[in-house]
Parts: C-alpha cells; sequence; structure tokens
C-alpha cells in the first residue's frame, strides 16, 4: 500500500498526465535514441530539422548534432546555445543554409512536444554517476525543461531540491545538460506558506544555474484543459509499472489540475506561455564579481573575470509583458481603423505600477525583446529609449542593459539627442538589439522627430524610470519628452505613483492608465522585497511617545489619528528614536555601509520626518541625509 501512495502516485505521475493535455505527448524511454552527450532525442530532432529546414542533406544530421554539442560545451552558463535557439544554428560547417532552425516561433505549436520521465543525465553505459530528474520537456527533440517533485512535507522541502542542484550545477560532468536546460520546477505539492522566510513550500520555477526559486501566482485563468485521454493514461501508468492507480479515489484527486504542481505545470507549460518564457524570458547578465559562479573556473575567479548569471523572467514580468501585448494591439488596431476612417489617434501611453525591487529594468530589457518582434511582424521599424531623471540612474541604467548584452548607447548633450532622433539606424555595427539611454534634461523644444525621408513605417518606444513626483508636469522637460514624437509609445514604470486627489497630482493624468500592476506585500511573499520585522522599541521612547499621544489627543480633540501621528511634537521624538537606533547599530555591528528605509503611517509623516532630518544636526558621525520621501 506504501508503495501505491508514494512520490510517483501523488506528484509525478498526475504531473505527466497533465502535461500530456497541455499538448505533450508522452514518450517511453524503451528503446528511445538519446544522443548520450546532450540527451536530444535523435529521431524528434531529425525529424523537426527536416521540416524546419527542407533545404538540408540528409548527410546535416549528425554535423547538426556535433556543433550544438560543441557549443553546449563552452564557458558560456549555455548563452551561444539560447541564441541558437532564437536565431538559428550558425557558424556550422554547413554549407547549403546561413543559419539552421532549431524552433519554429512564428508557429510555436508547429513544434514537437515530448515528456519522457526518469531520463538518465550523464554517467556511464550502466547509469554511475548519473542523475535523473523525473521529468523531462523535449521540444523538436532537444530537452529543454525538466522537473523535480517531491511528496508533500518532505524534510527540508524545496531546499533540499535547490542544494543537490547547487552540487549538480558546479559538476563539469553536467555542463552540457544544464548549459541546454532553460526552465526548471522544483516542486513538494504544497500550497505556499507566506510565514516561510526562506521558501520550503510549494511549486517553483527557476532556470539552470540559478539557485533563486520563483512563485509563479496566476493573474489569469487558463481555459479548461481537454479530457484526459484513456488511451494515454494506461499506456503511462503500463510504462512506469503503476497500473494499480487507475482505480484509487486518491489518485483521481491527486489528477485534479488545481494541485499546486499542476496548476504551476498549467501556468508556466501551456503552449503559449512556455513560447513567451523561452524566446524573450531568459536573459544573460554579465557581472564583474569576486564570487565564482557554478560555471567559472578556478582561474577565472581569481582574475575577477566576467562571470555570466542566467536569469528568468518573474511571473510578474511576464503578466505585465502581456499586458504591453494587449495594449500594442488595441493601439495597432485604433490606428488601423484610423487610416480607414479618420478619427483621432489614441495616445500610446500607460504605467507599469511594480513596487520597488520587482525588476523593472529587467522587465524593460525583455519588453524591448518583445516589441521589436511584434513590430517587425507588421514591418515596422523599431527604436528604444530610456529615460531617467538623476544622473545616477542614467549611469546604472546603462550598466543593466549592457550586462544583459543590449547596445547602449548614452546620450550626453542636448545637440547628441537631436541628431539621434533624426537618425533611424542602428548605432552598433553588429545591429544588435539597442537601448538608447537618456536623462530627460536632454530634451528640449528643438528634440523633435523629423517624418524620416524613406517613408518607412518606424515606431519610437519610451520606457520612462521611476515615473512620479520627479518629472514635473508643470516643467518644461515633461512637455518636450511628450512632444518628441506625438505617435511614439511612452511605457512609465514606478514603484511610488502618485495618487492625490488633484488630477494635476496623479501620475494617471499625466502617464495614462495602468497597463499592469504589482505591489509591495506580494513583493514580500514573493521574497523580491525584504520582508518587515516588527521589532520593540525602548521603553524609555515608548513612553515618551506615549505621553506625547495622549497629550495631543487631548489638545486637539478631534483631530485624526493620520495628523496626530504626523504632528511635530510625536514625530520629533520618533525621529531622534530612529536616529539613535540607526547610529548604535552601526556601532555595535562595525559597519558604516549598512543603510535603512522608513516606512511611515502617511505622507504627512514622512514630510515631517524628511524635515526633521533636514533641520536637525545631532552629533557626529551622522548618518546619511534621508533622501526625500516617496508618496
Amino acid at each position: 500500500m506504501a508503495k501505491g501512495f508514494s512520490e510517483d502516485s501523488r506528484v509525478k505521475i498526475p504531473a505527466l498526465i497533465t502535461l500530456t493535455r497541455l499538448g505533450f505527448a508522452y514518450r517511453s524511454l524503451k528503446n528511445a535514441e538519446f544522443e548520450p552527450r546532450t540527451n536530444i532525442l535523435i529521431p524528434s530532432f531529425a525529424k523537426a530539422l527536416r521540416t524546419l529546414n527542407p533545404t538540408l542533406r540528409q548527410g546535416s544530421l549528425d554535423k547538426a548534432l556535433e556543433h550544438i554539442a560543441f557549443i553546449l560545451s563552452y564557458d558560456d552558463c549555455g548563452r551561444a546555445f539560447y541564441e541558437s535557439l532564437c536565431y538559428g544554428l550558425s557558424g556550422h560547417t554547413i554549407e547549403e543554409v546561413g543559419a539552421i532552425k532549431l524552433i519554429d516561433w512564428d508557429n510555436f505549436s508547429n513544434n514537437m512536444f515530448e515528456v519522457v520521465t526518469e531520463l538518465p543525465y550523464g554517467g556511464d553505459e550502466s547509469g554511475a554517476g548519473s542523475f535523473r530528474p523525473d521529468i523531462t520537456l523535449c521540444i523538436n527533440g532537444l530537452p529543454l525543461c525538466f522537473i523535480e517533485v517531491k511528496k508533500p512535507n518532505n524534510e527540508q522541502g524545496i531546499q533540499a531540491e535547490l542544494k543537490r542542484a547547487k552540487e549538480r550545477f558546479s559538476n563539469p560532468a553536467f555542463k552540457r545538460f544544464f548549459h541546454c536546460t532553460q526552465i526548471i520546477v522544483y516542486s513538494n505539492n504544497c500550497a505556499y506558506d507566506e510565514s516561510e522566510l526562506t521558501p520550503i513550500s510549494g511549486a517553483f520555477y527557476s532556470t539552470s544555474y540559478s539557485l533563486k526559486p520563483n512563485h509563479f501566482r496566476e493573474e489569469s485563468p487558463q481555459a479548461a484543459l481537454p479530457e484526459v485521454d484513456s488511451t494515454t493514461l494506461k499506456a503511462i501508468l503500463q510504462d512506469t509499472n503503476s497500473q494499480a492507480l487507475l482505480s484509487t479515489q486518491e489518485f483521481a484527486t491527486n489528477l485534479a489540475p488545481t494541485t499546486p504542481t499542476n496548476s504551476l505545470l498549467i501556468s508556466l507549460f501551456t503552449l503559449e506561455r512556455l513560447q513567451v518564457f523561452l524566446r524573450y524570458g531568459i536573459a544573460f547578465v554579465e557581472s564583474s564579481s569576486s564570487h565564482q559562479s557554478p560555471t567559472q573556473s578556478l582561474t577565472q575567479s581569481l582574475t575577477q573575470s566576467p562571470t555570466i548569471e542566467k536569469h528568468i523572467m518573474r511571473y510578474p514580468q511576464f503578466f505585465a509583458l502581456c499586458a504591453i501585448k494587449d495594449k500594442l494591439h488595441q493601439w495597432h488596431k485604433a490606428e488601423s481603423n484610423s487610416a480607414q476612417i479618420p478619427q483621432p489617434l489614441p495616445l500610446k501611453r500607460g504605467i507599469i505600477w511594480h513596487t520597488q525591487g520587482s525588476g523593472k529594468t529587467a522587465l524593460s530589457f525583455y519588453a524591448t525583446r518583445w516589441i521589436k518582434d511584434f513590430y517587425q511582424s507588421l514591418g515596422i521599424i523599431t527604436k528604444f529609449y530610456f529615460i531617467t531623471d538623476r544622473l545616477d540612474l542614467y549611469k546604472q541604467a546603462s550598466s543593466e542593459f549592457s550586462k544583459r548584452g543590449l547596445r547602449v548607447k548614452e546620450i550626453e548633450s542636448k545637440q547628441d539627442f537631436i541628431s539621434e532622433l533624426s537618425s533611424l539606424k542602428c548605432n552598433n555595427q553588429e545591429g544588435k538589439d539597442e537601448m538608447i539611454v537618456v536623462n530627460i534634461q536632454k530634451f528640449s523644444q528643438d528634440s523633435l522627430a523629423l517624418p524620416n525621408s524613406y517613408a518607412l513605417a518606424f515606431q519610437r518606444v519610451f520606457f520612462i524610470d521611476e515615473a512620479h513626483r520627479s518629472y514635473d508636469p508643470k516643467g518644461s522637460f515633461l512637455t518636450h519628452l511628450f512632444t518628441t514624437d506625438r505617435q511614439a509609445i511612452f511605457l512609465s514604470l514606478t514603484g511610488t505613483p502618485l495618487l492625490g486627489s488633484s488630477s494635476r497630482s496623479k501620475s494617471t493624468q499625466i502617464f495614462g492608465e495602468y497597463i499592469h500592476r504589482y505591489y509591495y506585500d506580494s513583493s514580500i511573499k514573493d521574497g523580491y522585497t525584504l520582508r518587515l520585522i516588527k521589532e520593540d522599541i525602548q521603553a524609555s521612547y515608548k513612553e515618551t511617545l506615549r505621553d506625547r499621544l495622549k497629550a495631543l489627543e487631548l489638545e486637539q480633540g478631534s483631530l485624526d489619528s493620520k495628523a496626530i501621528y504626523a504632528h511635530k511634537s510625536f514625530v520629533t521624538p520618533l525621529y531622534k528614536y530612529i536616529y539613535d537606533d540607526f547610529t548604535q547599530s552601526r556601532a555595535k555591528l562595525g559597519d558604516e555601509s549598512i543603510g535603512a528605509m522608513v516606512v511611515c503611517a502617511s505622507s504627512e509623516q514622512a514630510r515631517e520626518l524628511f524635515a526633521l532630518s533636514q533641520a536637525i544636526s545631532p552629533a557626529s558621525p551622522p548618518p546619511p541625509r534621508f533622501k526625500q520621501p516617496r508618496f
């Protein structure tokens, strides 16, 4: 009986069946032919290659397999292989084509989708020294995703799987396999536990060489799945020696699409979504660090050469991209209708309200690739701009985009920007994707996009960073920004939009309606923002604050609590406590680099605290001055 209710029966086999309902064909490993260095399913790969590349000769298959094995051996975290997935296998010795297409991105459902179980990764012919993911997903024979499952409440939960993953990532014998792998799922089939500081319970996704497990919280429920195919069900149960499960009620319950594992698989591996994650949701980020990455050699570590980190799109970034996609379709349809029946064109503006730390710069990178392909399919050229309001953000954005492989052009002067607007050319010789980073002070009344002399269809896209109070709607820079190109798309990014009652002070009145929202509390739950941990204050300060509150309540009578907590006589001892606690913590820990963020009860209280920080000059050593509060 124990065997009947194992990890396989509760999680793995129901997951296999769920994947077949999503469109993956189940393949038995019996008599299956895999390329041992890469785990490529040869018959499927050969069939897909001939379909996608009709001019290939019969003898080209072995050359393609050899070349893939070669680029998977690079010390690049799999970047060369990923680029081959996206743009075709080039640099090979097969003369009849420029690049071999590995995946049909234009008609994604035309690819071959297969699922296998217990495929050996590495090791010798007997399987020694290998590991076997519970489930592997292949597209056109390429093993691009795998899934590790555990039964509920397993010891150490997801952390046990991440510990094993860390060891495997650093094992050179597995390098080719992890270079090929794009998405990894870890699940113990439990609901997320919001009380866990370190994730243990739940179903998470990640990418190879990343030990950061990502939550997935569904925002757009999927259509009902097709019914379970009885023939496929019996074949899977027979192949896994689990026929006895068919008659059990628990197995029927575990097949439900609402279990944590099945729910994540449906959210992630529905074919339309899988296409977005694979084509647009992977980033290779270069950074110089003394920290040795799993793919970095000891020599590289000692010389502090640039390391490569592999990132995958977070679920709020995915849903924001979906919302942007819907907006683009809406705007393009309105423009098409306007061409037939003259009418005012819509303002192509909108706000992405994602809390601080949620990865808005990374979202801009992912969105750039998707938007470019969207307009390219319509025969429209695109150019992308990232607008900042401070020099430090200007440099930071340039660095972040460069690390992700975009070619960055920094605008140094107003004249430089005027010249840029008159050019439709790419600013790099390689023709790579590009981002033009410009500070808003470079916009002037002369920075106007002139009609191009070649009558080319052209679309400018402006990402406006930190789009809140720093952009003064009464000033000239913001006006110049919006008049630079009245047909441009303006996507504004902010974690703290203005929510005032006055229409002039609302972010939506300036930057357009909200396209997507991701709030602070969700970011805390997902581990992207540090949790707020309440700590009791010293008794002497507590007594002082309590006395001030009582006095204010007696003096002010009907004054509401917001006004009382923002009153100077209450805020002054509060500021003194914050200051003393902060400086003492630095001294006790011996670390002058410690910083802090003050979260206030209201914008009024924040203003009072900020004013005190500017007015009071306590004894040295003072902490850094408070930055301007955000509301």
